[in-house]
């Protein structure tokens, strides 16, 4: 047993000393990247209950939890990032694409800190980081599993990053990421614009672009969990904005089990989203501040590895699943996100799934929110792979799957068949009648 503990500490220190050394490349791996335990730490932390509440094995909504908790605290680390002028939807692509990598530059001032507990202290890693060269900043993420370090001097950053890579901060290695330049904000403007759009861009964020003013579909975040479709409704057309169609997925309330708001919705207008973003942006329903962007699949215009939302596409695939989860955990987990038309998973003759499940949705704005939420989490430890589904591929392949099924059941009866009159003739059954 030492041995054994012997070759795998030798093995954890050359894939460490690996990390290390291919750790200045500008392509990095899972951007979303949180720790398991601390998404336990912080949910049992803001929850005011004890982690093995959490984690009571006893409990079958258990793996659900801890992936709705996970993704929770990537969409919050995601909006804390834009915040600060680090966009995702351009560093994911690159963690998982070589071609995509070389279209969008990183910054050379300004790291991204990965893989932190939910101990981290801010004047810590700030002390750590400043060894290495005068910052512009040093901003730890209110979840506490992130964090942005820049500063002032490249070569300073560099350094840092060369000394601080996979070092052990408490009891864990620090994952570190070059932060991406976001084109949209360095990108000069040599085309004269409208002046209406012209006029709407200057008072939008700087992640919006002009290429998507001629979106018609708009994501609402915010929203009180009272305020219902037609209270979102008419805040719009009150200004003056004409609305094709509202949508407000509903979840599964965990203690009353009853359909409550997700506290996000779709608006889809029968205009582009310029003058809505302009009037509406940051206005006030039910007392609280309504949050506006453009509703797209993150990291279609990057050359992301998925594929764009087909026009009204309401159905999914999510890969990679556990085989200890099982068809009723896949529903709990994607009927946050929406109402369920349909879950199937595909099955072996062993009665196993396949380790794929074919969800879809009642409509294109719910499919396309479980799509942008469920793209980095995790669910009894392994990544969901989520994907658009083809129609006729999905068609086909169950189809092909199933008749081989029957195929191979009618086989094995011919089978048992052969193989029981074999045994009759050699013991004489056969000659009964003579």
């Amino acid at each position: 047993s030492e041995d054994r503990a012997g070759a795998g500490g030798d093995y954890k220190a050359m894939k460490e000393a690996e990390r290390r050394g291919k750790a200045l490349e500008a392509t990095g791996w899972n951007a979303s990247h949180i720790r398991s335990d601390a998404v336990v730490d912080t949910l049992a932390a803001r929850m005011g209950i004890k982690k093995s509440e959490i984690l009571a094995r006893d409990d079958s909504g258990m793996a659900v939890r801890l992936a709705l908790g996970e993704t929770s605290l990537i969409n919050e680390n995601k909006k804390f990032l834009e915040e600060e002028g680090v966009d995702l939807s351009v560093l994911e692509p690159t963690a998982s694409s070589t071609s995509s990598s070389s279209k969008s530059k990183r910054s050379d001032t300004m790291i991204l800190v990965k893989n932190l507990p939910s101990s981290a202290d801010g004047m810590e890693l700030t002390k750590l980081m400043g060894k290495h060269g005068a910052m512009n900043r040093f901003v730890l993420a209110p979840s506490k599993t992130v964090a942005i370090v820049d500063f002032v001097q490249a070569t300073d950053a560099k350094r840092a990053f060369q000394a601080i890579a996979f070092k052990r901060y408490q009891h864990v290695p620090l994952y570190l990421e070059w932060a991406p330049l976001v084109d949209g904000k360095k990108r000069p403007s040599n085309q004269k614009e409208e002046s209406v759009l012209t006029e709407a861009l200057a008072s939008l964020p700087t992640t919006v672009s002009p290429d998507d003013m001629d979106s018609t579909c708009l994501h609402v975040k915010n929203l009180n969990f009272t305020s219902d479709e037609t209270q979102l409704r008419q805040l719009f057309e009150a200004k003056g904005i004409k609305v094709r169609s509202v949508s407000i997925p509903k979840k599964i309330h965990h203690r009353s089990k009853d359909k409550v708001s997700a506290g996000y919705g779709f608006v889809e207008l029968k205009e582009p989203v310029g003058r809505a973003l302009q009037r509406l942006q940051s206005a006030v329903l039910d007392g609280h501040t309504l949050e506006l962007s453009v509703s797209r699949t993150k990291g279609a215009k990057q050359g992301a590895s998925i594929k764009p939302q087909a026009a009204g596409q309401t159905k999914l695939v999510c890969r990679n699943v556990a085989f200890q989860a099982n068809r009723g955990e896949l529903r709990e987990l994607f009927t946050n996100f929406g109402q369920l038309k349909s879950l199937r998973m595909p099955v072996k003759p062993n009665g196993q799934h396949r380790g794929f499940a074919f969800v879809e949705y009642t409509t294109a704005h719910e499919a396309l929110g479980a799509m942008e939420s469920l793209s980095a989490t995790h669910l009894y430890g392994r990544h969901l792979v989520m994907e658009w589904a083809e129609e006729k591929a999905l068609g086909d392949t169950a189809a092909s799957k199933d008749k081989a099924i029957q195929d191979s059941k009618k086989n094995a009866r011919v089978t048992k068949n052969h193989k029981r009159a074999t045994k009759d003739m050699a013991d004489g059954d056969g000659f009964e009648g003579f």
